[in-house]
């Protein structure tokens, strides 16, 4: 059987590549790799062909190829030499030469593995962003008057936590025409503080407090501490999101011997829509109603138009509102503000 393999390969003419083996027979083809002491060959009679350089006693190839030798890599053509050698063609820069087999270590050798991936990057809590909103009017006429206005929010998400941070301060006074003393006509405050752990992209529960002053309307503290469920959609740059809960309402006059303490619940939404690449709409709303009578509530709201000055900064007009429909003796029901300011965002 072996004899006809062998007078198949005689009668095969050469052509390609050829590789003569340690027992005389030739394989013709075209030579595929040499690497970690074997050779292989695709023959296009016996497909492809795998032989250990121990049994070649030598090869050829009829183009030239890259060998990596011993004392380095070359590119020439490979002629058939004696047993266990080959000689390397001559080339325009250099002449032919002999090389042993045993100095060949590859010829096209697998490409190495690929470098494993990247380890994962360790997620970092967010940094702090936010805003802030200042304005100042000064009126100069029949009327001496001045407004300052300051607002800052700043925000964190970490994964599924957040936190919100914000405060602001409203200063208004006048000069009175008969005595020319400065009187303050506003003189407001409020911090607010609020957690939030995400138990979906879109819900979660929360955890807040509130704590507003004013000082014309003799209001040394309004605190409401409470919790909830939020409700977040965001959607082509619209924000949108709702709270509902329940407050510890604590409230201490001056001039009052004792603070009043209610529960009420609590209903909330912000809402961040863009107008277009310049101009957005935003809207506030606040509202705590008392549990034992809805008709006893606190409502704040607040609505503004901003216009891009920068990517960071912006012109902001908008309007406050604060309606308590049971205020104390001497206080107001509404008090009504517009605001003009610059803002900042980072």
């Amino acid at each position: 059987m072996r004899g006809c393999v062998v007078l198949l390969l005689l009668a095969v003419p050469a052509f390609g590549d050829q590789v003569t083996l340690t027992n005389g027979d030739r394989l013709s083809g075209t030579l595929i790799q040499i690497f970690q002491g074997k050779l292989t060959l695709q023959s296009p009679l016996l497909g492809t062909v795998t032989v250990a350089m121990a049994n070649v006693r030598t090869f050829a190839t009829d183009t030239p190829v890259k060998l990596a030798l011993a004392g380095g890599t070359v590119e020439r053509q490979v002629l058939a030499g004696a047993d266990g050698r080959i000689t390397l063609a001559a080339t325009d820069a250099e002449p032919a030469r002999d090389a042993a087999l045993s100095e060949v270590t590859a010829f096209n050798p697998p490409l190495p593995p690929p470098p494993p991936p990247p380890a994962p990057r360790v997620r970092r809590p967010s940094a702090w962003k936010g805003e802030v909103v200042a304005g100042l009017t000064s009126f100069r006429g029949n009327a001496v008057a001045e407004n300052f206005d300051v607002k800052l929010g700043l925000n964190r998400r970490a994964g599924n936590q957040g936190l919100q941070l914000g405060g602001s301060y409203r200063l208004a006074r006048q000069k009175d025409p008969g005595t020319g003393a400065r009187v303050n006509t506003e003189d407001r405050w409020n911090v607010q503080g609020k957690y939030e752990h995400y138990y979906s992209p879109a819900w979660s529960w929360f955890l807040s407090t509130r704590a507003d002053g004013d000082h014309i309307n003799d209001l040394d503290l309004r605190l409401l501490t409470g919790g909830g469920t939020s409700y977040h959609l965001e959607h082509r740059g619209l924000v949108f999101s709702v709270d509902w809960g329940i407050n510890w309402l604590r409230e201490d006059y001056r001039g009052h011997a004792n603070a009043t303490d209610t529960v009420s619940t609590q209903l909330s939404y912000n809402l961040r829509a863009p107008l277009s690449r310049r101009f957005s709409f935003l809207h506030d709303l606040q509202w705590y109603p008392s549990v034992s009578d809805f008709g006893d509530f606190l409502l704040d709201t607040e609505a503004s138009l901003r216009a891009a000055i920068t990517t960071s900064t912006y012109a902001s007009l908008g309007t406050t509102l604060q309606f308590d429909p049971t205020p104390v003796a001497g206080s107001q029901a509404i008090n009504l503000k517009y605001l003009l300011g610059l803002g900042y965002q980072f």
